[in-house]
This record gives C-alpha cells, sequence and structure tokens, in this order.
C-alpha cells in the first residue's frame, strides 16, 4: 500500500497583485517568471478555515464557464469563497504572517492568486507543476479568535480571468507531443486515439483540438480523431501557455 500524501505541508497558496499576470497572459495562460513573482504564503493560511478554490461543472445547470484548455470550473458565484490567515503579533511587520496580512486584509484588493495541491508547500512554483490560478478581489473580514490563535477570515470574490488545472509551462515554452505524431493514413470510419503529454504530463483531456475539415475527419474534446469523409484535414492541438504544434495532417481513403 502506497503511504498516503498528507494534504498539510502538500497544498501551497501563493499570491501578489493581480497585474502580476498580464492582460494577455490572463487569457492564454500565466508565465513560468509570473507564477514565480508570486509570493508563498502558505505558513499564514489556516488551512482548516479555508474554503476557496474550484468544484465540478456538472453540480451546476448551464453556469459553468471554461478555460482555454476546455477544463470547467463553476460560475463565479458558485466559485467564490474564502481563506483564513493568522493575525500577526503587534510588532510583527517583516514575517510572512505580517505579508500576508498586507496582501489579504484590506478588502477591494484585487489579487493574483494560485493554489497548488501535492507538491511541498514551501517549494518555489516549477515547470511541470499543476495549479488553478484566480484573479480575485477580497471582500470584507471576519476576526475569529480561539485557544491557540487569532485569524482573519476574507472573502475572495472570483473574477472572470481562471485557469483550472493549468500546468506551468518552461521559461522558454515548448509544445505538447502527441501520439500518433501523424502523418495518418486512415480509411473512412476509422476511429485514432490521440495522446498528448505536455512537461512531462498527460494533458490529453485537457488540449484543445480543431479540425480543419469535419466532412473529412472530425476530433473531439477527448482527442478521439473520426474518419467521415475521404480527403485531407490538418488536427491542431494546442494547450494554454505551450509553444505551438504542428498539425496532424490526416488523410482518409475509401
Amino acid at each position: 500500500m502506497n503511504d498516503p500524501v498528507m494534504t498539510n505541508g502538500h497544498f501551497g497558496w501563493f499570491a501578489g497583485p493581480d497585474s502580476s499576470i498580464t492582460d494577455a497572459h490572463w487569457d492564454s495562460g500565466p508565465t513560468l517568471p509570473e507564477l514565480q513573482s508570486l509570493e508563498n504564503y502558505s505558513p499564514t493560511v489556516k488551512i482548516d478555515g479555508t474554503d476557496f478554490n474550484v468544484e465540478a461543472s456538472e453540480q451546476v445547470e448551464d453556469r459553468s464557464f471554461a478555460d482555454q484548455a476546455g477544463a470547467q470550473s463553476r460560475g463565479p458565484m458558485q466559485a467564490s469563497g474564502s481563506i483564513e490567515i493568522y493575525t500577526p503579533g503587534r510588532d510583527d511587520d517583516s514575517s510572512v504572517t505580517a505579508q500576508g496580512w498586507g496582501v489579504f486584509a484590506t478588502p477591494r484588493t484585487r489579487i493574483a492568486l494560485a493554489t497548488r495541491p501535492v507538491a511541498q508547500q514551501g517549494a518555489p512554483i516549477a515547470a511541470g507543476d499543476e495549479v488553478n490560478v484566480f484573479r480575485v478581489i477580497t471582500d470584507a473580514g471576519t476576526h475569529n479568535r480561539n485557544e491557540a490563535s487569532r485569524t482573519l477570515g476574507t472573502s475572495l470574490i472570483l473574477q472572470d480571468d481562471i485557469h483550472v488545472n493549468y500546468i506551468v509551462p518552461s521559461g522558454v515554452p515548448t509544445a505538447p507531443a502527441v501520439t500518433p505524431a501523424g502523418p495518418l493514413a486512415v480509411g473512412v470510419d476509422d476511429i485514432t486515439f490521440l495522446k498528448v503529454e505536455y512537461e512531462g504530463r498527460n494533458i490529453t483531456a485537457g488540449a484543445k483540438y480543431i479540425s480543419s475539415d469535419e466532412s473529412v475527419a472530425i476530433v473531439t474534446t477527448a482527442g478521439i480523431v473520426i474518419a467521415v469523409g475521404e480527403g485531407t484535414a490538418d488536427i491542431t492541438v494546442s494547450y494554454p501557455g505551450a509553444a505551438a504544434l504542428a498539425p496532424i495532417e490526416v488523410t482518409v481513403s475509401a
């Protein structure tokens, strides 16, 4: 039996001004330097008081939206949540707790927020990491106190910009790798299953697929190519933040 991975110490919280990510990259996918510019505030986040992340879109009818890779999250009203941070000491103005307080405690602050599961929370964001990236605005806070600590719970209002299960690109973005790479020679009604990898991860379900001629070949959101008529079509495979990949040529014969 494999040893379980405990959430404590394996879930990272990174944040900074929303301008840390350019408007163009909020659309196309943040770069490695942009994500690495976010500060690691994991030590100041009280996990058992925090309720913010994404949930499956099927839980809400017709209110979900998709990121550029097709990964879906719930609509912004449902995906909003809150973060609970520890209160710094009276004379503390330099620790990570004090810095986190400066970021999250002021209402109406626009923040770029990235969450990263599984990896050691103290490790910097690296190429190949899987993160969720949100643009949020801080809202009203609630002060909490128990025998062990004092904390502040701050509501985070999700904006339209979001990347779910986003694979962090290299400093110089690489292109996805597709198997089979093509060109493909198939017959009518033949089915080909594409496998797509990026930065060492299987992104077949998250990549975006486009056929240049659907009267020749159709490609589903799961990377399944279906030959429907004679001729030649190009299948384009893309992923946010990745370099462009040459189209896959598909030739269909009777």
